[in-house]
């Protein structure tokens, strides 16, 4: 089968490139990187492409396959990038349609779920993210191609391939996040939503959005087992993941006020407060696939990030 994975130097195309490789299926994964990223390099049956500018994809590019996942729909970060992503969600059906592919879409979990506070609810109404979502999974809903939509909550694993200033764990193992909160997470692998939709796909779970879940954990509890896993210290303040959310959001609208402003993305505080201790529903349990551990995920997690070559003074792996 050939295979076209959109994000493939992501963190989740990552694993779906590794998964389709694994099963000897041929895979080209399109990406922004200018050369095939650290997380393809030891796939033989993948081609790696550059795209020329995010989001944007040529009829070319998306022709001639059998199955295209997408797991790059962008995140709204600006109210004016809506218009541009259900643009690119259409072409990428528009090329479903005409070759007759299969189509996995990877959305995500608050598409499903609603933040319990008023805080969380009210900033979800605020961000761009949460509507684009919502938009795009109707889009695909709505289109007459087969689709797989797949919702994953947090995912952590390997390959991921974000600067240290986005990757959590590699900050937390330096000791660079100083405050933590009682809140409530579901954690998933990012290798078990690649299975997921890929199963899903193979198992014709057509246009039924999928929730994918895997353990129900706090933020307290998942620094202090990755600082146990690692010799480190766990952050020593606590705080109101709400106050930190509204900080952030107010933060980055004060700043697009501003000439050549900084750039301060709220949406990991607005996402924090959209999590839920969650359980897998039918539809995932009807895929009959196993959840990998949570020591498992971070023990592979911390693994990967020690040996990223631009992260080469990390901290040890997990003991």
């Amino acid at each position: 089968m050939r295979c076209l994975v959109l994000g493939g130097g992501g963190h989740l195309g990552a694993a779906f490139c590794h998964h389709l490789a694994s099963a000897q299926h041929d895979v080209v994964a399109l990406g922004r990187r200018d050369t095939r990223p650290e997380s393809l390099a030891d796939i033989t049956r993948l081609h790696y492409q550059p795209v020329a500018m995010e989001g944007t994809h040529r009829d070319a590019q998306l022709d001639g396959y059998d199955l295209i996942v997408d797991a790059a729909a962008p995140y709204a970060l600006e109210e004016d990038a809506l218009d541009a992503a259900l643009t690119r969600g259409q072409t990428i059906l528009d090329a479903c349609a005409r070759n007759r592919s299969t189509l996995v879409h990877v959305g995500s979990f608050t598409v499903h779920t609603d933040a319990d506070g008023l805080t969380g609810r009210a900033l979800a109404r605020l961000h761009p993210y949460f509507t684009l979502k919502r938009r795009l999974e109707s889009q695909v809903l709505e289109a007459d191609v087969d689709s797989v939509i797949i919702n994953p909550t947090q995912a952590l694993g390997p390959w991921d391939g974000r600067a240290l200033p986005f990757a959590l764990l590699p900050l937390l193992t330096r000791e660079k996040i100083p405050f933590t909160a009682n809140q409530r997470l579901n954690v998933i692998d990012v290798r078990d939503v690649a299975a997921a939709g890929i199963a899903a796909a193979t198992r014709r779970q057509f246009r039924q959005p999928i929730l994918l879940a895997g353990h129900n954990v706090t933020l307290d509890l998942l620094f202090s087992r990755v600082a146990e896993m690692t010799g480190t210290r766990p952050p020593r303040w606590h705080a109101s993941a709400e106050a930190g959310a509204v900080l952030a959001f107010g933060a980055e609208r004060m700043q697009r006020l501003l000439p050549r402003a900084a750039h301060y993305p709220s949406l990991g505080f607005v996402l924090l407060l959209s999590q839920q201790w969650l359980f897998p529903g039918p539809l995932q349990r009807r895929l009959g696939l196993p959840i990998t551990s949570l020591t498992k995920t971070l023990t592979d997690s911390l693994a990967w990030y020690a040996q990223r070559a631009d992260l080469s003074a990390a901290l040890p792996p997990a003991r």
